[in-house]
């Protein structure tokens, strides 16, 4: 269900599309669903390993609602490469550049004047890479919205402003240094493939309840 080829974009664009649609249909259902577990289940319903579930769900229980959110965005083969070159090349890259720069070395391999350190030029050199699989990511992401677009599901469950809002702090503050433009896009235009539902809390399940049911009664009788 998945299942995500990524064999070219335009194959992950259409299987995309599928397994968004399906896990959609599964949130919706989850409305109804939640209630006749004891102890809800995210793996389970699902279909997913302990792993999977930890990074694709989140789960939250409110007063009188259930919130979960999945990312479906993680689904996808070329956002996962760029995920994955992030953590393993970039990231450590761009921390030997941090690491001249409070040294007081020259940092810009820009002006190719032989100032730069061999980590700024290495970096430089990353980031080509690093643009690249981020351009891939979001042309994919691009053409999953674009083929939902006529249909109900990122209309009714669509996460995106709450991703958003969610990592607005970050861009209040000034971009690192030596990150190439690209990589510093605005924050409205980011787009996500996260998926956000809101449920009523079964009752029998609320906190409280019982002491809610009894206060309102209180109130209608002294209206009365």
């Amino acid at each position: 269900m998945y299942r995500v080829n990524g064999s070219a974009p335009a194959k992950q664009v259409v299987d995309a599309v599928r397994a968004v649609e399906e896990t959609a249909d599964r949130m919706r259902r989850l409305g109804t669903a939640y209630g006749e577990w004891e102890v809800f289940d995210a793996g389970a319903y699902f279909d997913l390993t302990p792993t999977q579930t930890n990074d694709l769900v989140w789960l939250t229980e409110r007063v009188s609602t259930v919130h979960v959110r999945f990312f479906a965005d993680l689904l996808l083969p070329s956002f996962q490469r760029a995920v994955d070159y992030w953590q393993r090349v970039y990231t450590p890259a761009y921390a030997d550049l941090r690491h001249d720069l409070r040294e007081g070395l020259p940092g810009s391999p820009l002006l190719r004047d032989g100032s730069g350190t061999q980590a700024a030029y290495k970096l430089a050199a990353v980031q080509v890479e690093m643009i690249e699989r981020w351009r891939q990511a979001r042309s994919v992401i691009e053409g999953v919205r674009e083929a939902l677009s006529e249909g109900l599901t990122l209309v009714s469950l669509s996460g995106a402003r709450e991703e958003r809002n969610r990592w607005r702090r970050c861009w209040r503050t000034q971009p690192a240094s030596g990150v190439d433009p690209a990589l510093l896009p605005p924050l409205a235009g980011l787009l996500t493939l996260t998926l956000s539902f809101d449920f009523p809390l079964p009752a029998s399940r609320q906190p409280g309840r019982i002491r809610r049911l009894r206060r309102n009664r209180e109130r209608r009788r002294f209206r009365r």
